[in-house]
């Protein structure tokens, strides 16, 4: 059911595309009237379930929402049991072909077992 009714897969890779534990924010300054200097914050959803306030150098570090999705994409796209069930059509490989802008060095280096991923 999660491959063939629910599509777990597909359901992954709009969370990994556009995730919901990292936003963007203006940070909010003493003049409202200037909009020229209009800063914004990178925040992310720590385990602690707080939002905290992060460096744009540090957004590819992973968190552990972000690392269940792609252990997620891992086990669903490299196990036997589910290559052989699920069924991969034009649509699908396009969807999957969406991650691989995302699987750089320094996400595999935090999670060594996505090289497979990127050769699938």
């Amino acid at each position: 059911r999660i491959l063939d009714t629910h599509d777990y897969l597909m359901m992954m890779i709009p969370l990994i595309d556009e995730p919901p534990w990292t936003r963007r924010r203006i940070k909010s300054s003493t003049s409202t009237k200037d909009c020229s200097n209009t800063a914004f914050i990178w925040e992310k959803l720590m385990d602690d379930q707080e939002w905290k306030e992060v460096e744009s150098s540090e957004l590819l570090h992973m968190t552990k929402n972000e690392a269940q999705c792609w252990f997620a994409v891992f086990h669903l796209t490299c196990s036997n049991v589910c290559r052989e069930r699920y069924a991969l059509n034009v649509f699908r490989k396009e969807q999957l072909l969406r991650l691989r802008k995302f699987l750089n060095d320094i996400v595999i280096d935090q999670i060594p077992v996505l090289a497979d991923v990127m050769r699938y």
